[in-house]
């Protein structure tokens, strides 16, 4: 009897192995989150998700691969998981993970128990019978409630569409319920099943459907309004708060909404991947400038120096218009918002928009009647709290402050209580104190004096003494913002955006100078010409997505947006090159230097030499633009220019704090105000919705996987040649549990079969990779198998030549030791074979 009962015992225990088939198992989708009873029904469902068009995360312990291909899933399964001992599911997937943890301590212990102790375990299984209906039910609930709330925040639908949805669905549950009613009837009267019975058993489907239930009358998903009261109570939901602030000059009460600062970066940094980013800073190297933390203004830092790990608060403030800007209602509902970044979220993660947090959201027109004292207040005060406190972070407070504020010049100015007309002022520069007289002479440089947190304090104190003055020195008010202990808009605090100053400024207005010049005065090329070149030029890559705006022929400015432009100016020579007949013209040399400092300019890591080179090429710039062209005056944003070099000191890489990803935000309100169709309290209804979509994302992870290969397969080394296969055996100890693929995205940035990555760089040459495959380890490591080529700078259009070889050189390349991650189609010239690669930043050189 007692060895009958350790049999037993020993199948109770091998219900949790993960190798048998009754294992409950979670789909680690949030939209689905099925459960599955065994590891074999676990695996046919995540393949399905595959041939849905999913990524899929292999679920074994040990193992991060992803997969896109079913037949590579399944492959990867056989070769890798086959063996019981490699097959043990993810703890985070599993239903029962403190049962599952019990039955590996002890699997193959010998247990002798009674008839007693069987019963109770009996007992117990009941208990755990009913807590996985409890979870169950709570988990479809939960689901349930993401699925509408994505339907309503991410997808805007409109709440009566929503609820004609559940309404369907709700319909259609009523007749699977009945079809499984009458098909369980017939099979429990071919069992000679008792009517009573069958009638007591097909009631139950009825009183316990837990899909019928919540959409009951006054279930908690059956309106909207009890659907919203769901969200706010289940979920990570930072309500909005509307603040008061008196009535305009028609009488009437306006309100702004404020979503409170600390709860925002306290359920922020709640996120596992936002927390593993927080805790693990990216590391500096001596001399190279990486980011914001590498400049001067971040160093100097009080807080930063006294504590490391503080938070870094970006700030970002914009104004955008929701309806047509040219229709009857514009102006009408132009909104100011301001959003939220941290600065500890690694750069490349930081332009991801469904990270950046809502602050605060205004009626243009009511921030300029009440003003920014009485709009700014209550964030001013908060920040302080943040300063002096901190936020709750892991059993503790963790202090921060402003790191910079974000923003076009207009806003910028605004927010740092400087004037904001550019035209008329004689002090327009928020950097130092130099005179519009300047620009009459050219004399626009970086030879002022530096506006300080001293000065700006002298120039408010004479401001007081005189108050018939407009401003002083350019200054109108004491920025509310000063008030912070360890910030300050002139500390500086205040970066340029090099999308509005340059691709929306110096390249917008200078380049079409220039090709008028090319067009009218040289006779290169016409504009019918250009602009049909920019229409059937075949571009690659990324520039694909960007191409260039046509062009007037006014000549007077450029058709694009900052991106657009960007492109334009990077494939110009390729564009119109062959028709550029003297290449020594100064026109044509000031085109090519002004492509030389946009790639040092746009750089993601520079060193102290490329800014003191860039230092030279501005003013070179400056001086030659002044000389060729002085009928067309300077224009501000030249100036802004002059001051690039040491901005970048200050702030490090200028493309970390441009604000055209921020201004990407601004599409979902856009998005929200055409899909609503309401305009009642605009800004309310703005910020709910992006807060149900916070909510919504709070329950993933905010940073996805940040390498993804594409149809990746198993790598057989067999079977590919020696060049091959010895590149890779150079690289790789073995092809064990490598994939391999033509394609991949790493970090946002797309590598693709043919593409080029440069392993090297000089002066004049480079070293590039023409991609014939990806690999990726198990350890999600990635590197490229390369045919390697030289390339060397052409001065006179500005561009690498690629230099055919003979035999082709193959080597595996790592990710890690690339010189630049970006990655480069290659164009070809002239109508004949020659390939030529166009940077799009300045690379360091090796």
């Amino acid at each position: 009897m007692t060895r009958h009962h350790q049999n037993h015992r020993v199948e109770k225990f091998r219900s949790f192995d993960i190798s048998d088939n009754i294992t409950v198992v979670q789909c680690p989708f949030s939209f689905c989150a099925k459960i599955s009873q065994n590891l074999k029904d676990f695996l046919q469902h995540l393949k399905a998700h595959i041939v849905q068009g999913n990524e899929v995360l292999c679920p074994f312990e040990g193992c991060s691969l992803t997969f896109r291909v079913k037949s590579s899933f399944s492959s990867h399964l056989t070769r890798n998981h086959k063996a019981c001992s490699n097959r043990r599911v993810h703890s985070d997937l599993l239903i029962h993970e403190s049962e599952h943890d019990t039955h590996n301590q002890n699997f193959n212990q010998e247990i002798d128990i009674d008839e007693v102790t069987l019963n109770n375990l009996d007992i117990d299984n009941s208990e755990q019978e009913n807590e996985v209906e409890e979870n169950l039910s709570e988990l479809l609930l939960k689901n349930l409630a993401l699925f509408y709330l994505k339907l309503t925040a991410k997808h805007h639908m409109p709440a009566t569409t929503v609820q004609m949805v559940i309404c369907e669905i709700q319909a259609m549950h009523g007749l699977s319920q009945n079809c499984m009613k009458q098909h369980i009837e017939k099979k429990m009267k071919e069992k000679l099943i008792s009517d009573t019975d069958i009638n007591d058993i097909t009631e139950e489907f009825s009183v316990n459907d837990i899909f019928d239930t919540v959409h009951a009358d006054k279930g908690p998903l059956s309106t909207e309004y009890r659907r919203k009261q769901f969200y706010k109570e289940n979920f990570n939901y930072v309500n909005p708060i509307a603040i008061c602030l008196g009535h305009d000059k028609d009488n009437i009460k306006r309100h702004f909404e404020y979503v409170p600062v600390i709860e925002t970066i306290e359920n922020l940094l709640k996120d596992s991947s936002v927390k593993e980013q927080f805790q693990n800073p990216l590391p500096s190297q001596e001399g190279v400038l990486r980011d914001f933390m590498d400049g001067c203004v971040a160093k100097q830092n009080l807080l930063f120096i006294e504590l490391p790990n503080a938070i870094k608060i970006i700030l970002y403030q914009d104004s955008f218009e929701v309806v047509n800007p040219l229709g009857s209602a514009k102006k009408k509902h132009k909104i100011l918002g301001v959003y939220l970044t941290l600065g500890n979220i690694y750069p490349q993660n930081r332009s991801k928009i469904d990270q950046m947090q809502l602050v605060l959201l205004i009626r243009e027109v009511d921030f300029k009647y009440f003003g920014q004292e009485a709009v700014f207040r209550v964030l001013v005060k908060d920040l302080k709290k943040i300063e002096e406190t901190g936020v709750h972070f892991e059993n503790e407070y963790v202090r921060g402050t402003v790191a910079m504020f974000l923003g076009d010049n207009l806003g910028s100015h605004c927010i740092a209580g400087f004037v904001e007309n550019f035209s008329s002022c004689v002090y327009i520069c928020r950097f130092c104190l130099m005179e519009s007289e300047a620009f009459i002479s050219g004399n626009i440089y970086d030879i002022y004096p530096q506006r300080s947190p001293e000065n700006y304090k002298e120039d408010l104190a004479e401001l007081e003494k005189n108050p018939v003055l407009n401003n002083y020195h350019g200054i109108k008010f004491d920025s509310v913002f000063n008030e912070l202990e360890y910030y300050h808009v002139c500390s500086p605090g205040l970066p340029p955006c090099l999308g509005h100053d340059l691709f929306e400024g110096v390249v917008h207005y200078d380049l079409a100078l220039f090709i008028k010049y090319m067009v009218k005065d040289k006779k290169f090329f016409t504009y019918p010409y250009i602009n049909q070149r920019i229409a059937t030029f075949k571009y690659k890559g990324s520039d694909a997505n960007n191409k260039p705006g046509t062009l007037s022929d006014q000549g007077n400015k450029l058709g694009g947006h900052a991106v657009q432009n960007w492109c334009f100016l990077r494939l110009l020579p390729l564009l119109i090159g062959s028709k550029i007949s003297d290449t020594s013209d100064p026109v044509w040399k000031l085109t090519l230097l002004l492509r030389t400092i946009i790639e040092a300019v746009c750089a993601p890591e520079i060193t102290l030499t490329q800014v003191a080179f860039l230092k030279v090429k501005i003013e070179e710039y400056l001086e030659q633009r002044f000389f060729l062209f002085p009928e067309n005056a300077l224009r501000p944003k030249h100036h802004y220019l002059a001051h690039y070099p040491r901005l970048i000191l200050q702030f490090g890489p200028l493309i970390r704090v441009w604000t055209l990803r921020f201004e990407s935000k601004h599409s979902y309100f856009k998005k929200c105000a055409r899909y609503s169709q309401n305009f009642i309290n605009i800004c309310h209804t703005f910020a709910e919705r992006h807060q149900l979509l916070q909510a919504y994302l709070s329950n993933g992870s905010l940073f996805s996987v940040s390498v993804n290969v594409d149809n990746a397969i198993p790598f057989n080394v067999g079977l590919y040649n020696d060049k091959i296969r010895n590149a890779f055996m150079a690289h790789h100890t073995s092809s064990e549990a490598v994939v391999t693929s033509l394609k991949g995205k790493v970090n946002g940035i797309n590598y693709e079969k043919d593409l080029y990555i440069v392993i090297e760089c000089s002066r004049y040459t480079l070293v590039l990779g023409c991609i014939v495959m990806l690999f990726q380890h198990c350890t999600a490591a990635i590197c490229f198998l390369v045919k390697k080529v030289d390339a060397e700078y052409d001065n006179e259009m500005g561009y690498y030549k690629i230099i055919q070889a003979g035999e082709p050189v193959y080597e595996c390349v790592s990710l890690s030791s690339l010189k630049s991650h970006c990655c480069l189609p290659a164009y070809r010239v002239n109508n004949v074979n020659d390939e030529v690669v166009v940077l799009k930043h300045a690379i360091l050189e090796s």
